[in-house]
């Protein structure tokens, strides 16, 4: 478990996390915004890679060993991917009799076992990427953070990087940063929706949707312009020969329309989109 309260940073001037109090639980969570919403700056805060200006951050006593995933990672290029997991398997300090079988496991999970021998240097960026999943996994930490995990993977490894997320969120709490709402759709049971350096909601993926609920259109394309009323178009969808236009607003369109059952993309859109700072198509 971990919590922080009230926590700040600032660059400058320009505040990038603003009194974000959270309570984080042993699920996984997805945490999702915009670019330079704040995300980045957050989970480099909770790693302790930078310090925060204000708030506090108070770890179970089970934490002593934290995960993390930054958003840019790399290998040493001369080291195997063997070589790699044990250089970090030292920094967590995780005892050497342990080692091989921790680092097993850990490439096991990410589907690089038969790649221990390989250079990192031969290593693509999605098999980069899949050796920084592993290196925050490994030892069994009570606190993972990833920050845009699926970058780099292609659509197999990525669902088996959801799978994993799955796994881990019911025997550590799981912080997944990203702004694939689909990611989060599948892997996790919480969702933390940030702007601005702002939390605006923390519920569940069904009570994220709900926050949608009674907002979501379905109308013609041509529509679009006669619409009396601010509005969001989140896509447009081909059916036979017309085009529709999903759209969030406030209140029924002033046009023909069709009512629609909002999702999770929809309820992190009204509050990023329509919940504050309205903006129009």
């Amino acid at each position: 478990m971990m919590e922080t309260r009230a926590l700040c940073k600032k660059y400058g001037k320009k505040t990038v996390v603003n009194d974000v109090s959270l309570h984080l639980e042993t699920t996984a969570y997805g945490l999702l915004g915009p670019n330079g919403a704040g995300k980045t700056t957050l989970l480099r805060l909770l790693a302790g890679v930078i310090r925060a200006d204000g708030g506090e951050i108070h770890y179970s006593e089970d934490c002593a060993c934290i995960g993390y995933l930054p958003q840019k990672f790399g290998c040493f290029p001369e080291l195997t991917v063997y070589e790699q997991m044990e250089y970090f398997a030292c920094l967590k300090k995780i005892p050497a009799r342990e080692q091989k079988d921790e680092i097993d496991k850990a490439l096991c999970m990410v589907h690089l076992d038969d790649l221990r021998k390989t250079k990192c240097r031969k290593l693509s960026g999605g098999m980069v990427r899949r050796v920084g999943i592993a290196q925050a996994v490994i030892g069994r930490p009570r606190l993972i953070l990833f920050d845009e995990p699926t970058v780099g993977l292609d659509v197999e490894e990525r669902v088996r990087f959801i799978q994993v997320v799955e796994e881990l969120g019911g025997q550590a709490t799981v912080l997944l940063s990203t702004h694939l709402v689909e990611d989060v759709k599948s892997a996790c049971k919480k969702v933390i929706i940030m702007n601005r350096g702002d939390i605006l909601s923390e519920e569940s993926a069904s009570g994220t949707a709900e926050l949608a609920k009674g907002r979501v259109f379905q109308v013609r394309k041509e529509e679009l312009e006669h619409i009396p009323f601010p509005f969001y178009v989140e896509k447009y969808e081909n059916t036979e020969d017309t085009v529709y236009a999903r759209i969030l607003m406030e209140t029924a369109p002033g046009i023909a329309y069709s009512a629609c059952v909002p999702d999770l993309e929809d309820g992190y859109f009204w509050k990023v989109k329509m919940d504050g700072d309205v903006m129009e198509a």
